[in-house]
């Protein structure tokens, strides 16, 4: 196990290298304003941070007149973060330096045999040639970060009973102290809606934006939020509550047990479901009632009526569900992501349509953006940060900061 990335650094100079991480390359007078240290203390606390080389002078900035000032910035060499995205039919594995920037990325389709002993056989393999690849000779992967399909218990780093893999044994899984022990280093968990909205709102583009919400729509319906820079997490960090929202009060049953969450109208399942009910009532459609999701909504894009409908209604319930999230959180910036984002046009501008017009008029300055400036890396990036996060100490007052200076 290698040594913790900060092990010998106190409070404040985690302080330092959080506002430099977040808004370097900067000059030390502009450091100071970001800190509110005075020189010789901020002098004090830059010192070990230079003889670890996590931060570096790579540059000078514009002279006022004198000589010009050196801009201090954390290194993009030496010291790497892994960040994990394990969803129900993927997975994608990011490598980045300290700045979060990608360094390499790979993405695996999850199956039948997706176990979880393969799943973290295939990161801890991946891990390695990504570091071989795409590091500086002597450089290492020091801190790693999973967002997963949840339920899950952080503190135990454990996956409780997550619903809709295709492989057996996801039940009751030890993720974090598997992978620390084939990884070799740190290892922290969240679920990925979570680590999504993390990464998108201090470093994508919901920086500046002191209230994001990260909806991703797939097999179920994951929901992240970051208010006023607190990650706000639920019982048993569940991703999925957005998805238990009642939508229809008499509506189809739930898997949960209630009647008409908006889990059984705008995922994957729902749509594929609805699609096939159609069919089986004898209405047309060049496609067969057993089709998939992908071709639905290829077939919607080449004028299939019916495709159209089921995912037109499939997101309609969507932005209803939106807009009381809207209307309850008030964010500035709403993220719609996932597989049906992606692949659907229609489905999108329909759910941020419908919630646009049904949202309460105090809210009506809330922005939509389709997938995030992170795209599909938002949810495994994010693991990277949050793993960055945590070893830094960074707690939600200085993320605060972090996202009023961003503005």
């Amino acid at each position: 196990m290698l040594p913790d990335l900060f092990s010998t650094c106190g409070p404040q100079e985690k302080r330092v290298f959080c506002a430099l991480q977040k808004f370097g390359p900067v000059s030390k007078s502009q450091l100071l304003a970001l800190t509110g240290l005075k020189l010789t203390t901020l002098s004090r606390f830059l010192r070990p941070l230079e003889e670890l080389r996590l931060v570096v002078r790579p540059q000078f900035g514009e002279s006022s007149g004198g000589r010009k000032p050196a801009l201090y910035d954390v290194t993009d060499r030496d010291y790497y973060l892994l960040g994990v995205d394990i969803s129900r039919t993927y997975m994608q594995i990011v490598l980045t330096d300290l700045k979060l920037r990608v360094r390499a990325s790979r993405r695996f389709h999850m199956d039948g045999q997706s176990t979880p002993e393969r799943t973290v056989r295939t990161i801890v393999e991946t891990a390695r040639e990504l570091a071989d690849q795409a590091t500086t000779p002597g450089g290492r992967i020091v801190l790693a970060g999973v967002g997963a399909v949840g339920p899950m218990s952080r503190t135990d780093g454990v996956l409780l009973s997550p619903r809709y893999f295709q492989a057996s044994g996801w039940k009751d899984v030890p993720l974090v102290s598997m992978l620390r022990q084939g990884l070799g280093c740190p290892v922290s968990l969240d679920n990925g809606a979570n680590t999504a909205v993390l990464a998108e709102a201090l470093y994508g583009i919901g920086r500046g934006v002191p209230r994001v919400v990260y909806v991703n729509c797939g097999v179920g319906i994951r929901t992240g939020t970051f208010l006023d820079g607190v990650l706000i997490r639920t019982s048993q960090n569940a991703e999925d509550v957005f998805g238990h929202m009642v939508v229809n009060a008499d509506g189809r049953l739930c898997t949960c047990g209630k009647r008409g969450c908006l889990d059984c109208y705008a995922t994957i399942r729902a749509v594929t479901s609805e699609f096939a009910e159609c069919r089986a009532r004898g209405e047309h459609s060049d496609l067969p009632a057993d089709v998939t999701w992908e071709s639905i909504c290829a077939a919607a894009r080449q004028g299939d009526a019916l495709a159209a409908s089921v995912l037109r209604h499939a997101a309609t319930y969507l932005g209803i569900g939106l807009s009381n999230l809207i209307n309850l959180l008030g964010p500035g910036l709403v993220i719609l992501s996932g597989p049906l984002i992606r692949q659907s046009d229609l489905f999108y501008e329909t759910a941020a349509g419908v919630a646009q017009k049904q949202v309460w008029a105090v809210q009506s300055g809330v922005k939509f953006h389709r997938g995030g400036s992170l795209e599909e890396d938002a949810i495994a990036v994010g693991g990277a940060a949050l793993a960055l996060e945590e070893a830094a100490e960074a707690l939600p007052d200085s993320r605060v900061q972090a996202v009023q200076h961003s503005g």
